[in-house]
């Protein structure tokens, strides 16, 4: 979120641009793939240590599903199905829409947790409780 009295505005984050290499292509927005906090809270942290592979594919591969009602309307799903295709992050088959990340979006995910924790077992990022 912007600090700028005159130029309020709110940006989320486009997996277009975080995974693409390619960087923010707005100039006055800064680049948000380096920590920007002092500290971390331990248990945070500690969630992400227990966190496992098949844990993250699960949350982060089909992140929302919609199922197409009678009349031709989207309705998000009251559970989510296994991942239709993991090498797409839209999916659609039949009456079912999922939206999660890639295969390869994973893989990136895994590797910046690993030198996240790697940094952190190593001192380089404080922790607080």
């Amino acid at each position: 979120m912007s600090n700028h009295p005159d130029s309020q505005r709110l940006f989320s984050v486009d997996n277009g641009l975080s995974f693409s290499g390619i960087g923010n292509p707005l100039p006055w927005v800064p680049r948000w793939n380096k920590l920007r906090v002092p500290k971390l809270p331990r248990d945070s942290v500690m969630r992400l240590q227990r966190l496992t592979r098949a844990q993250l594919h699960h949350r982060l591969g089909t992140v929302v599903e919609f199922r197409m009602t009678q009349d031709g309307h989207l309705s998000p799903a009251s559970h989510v199905s296994n991942n239709l295709n993991p090498i797409e992050g839209i999916r659609v088959e039949g009456r079912i829409m999922q939206i999660g990340l890639r295969q390869k979006e994973m893989a990136q995910i895994e590797d910046r947790l690993n030198r996240l924790l790697q940094r952190i077992e190593a001192g380089d990022i404080p922790l607080f409780f």
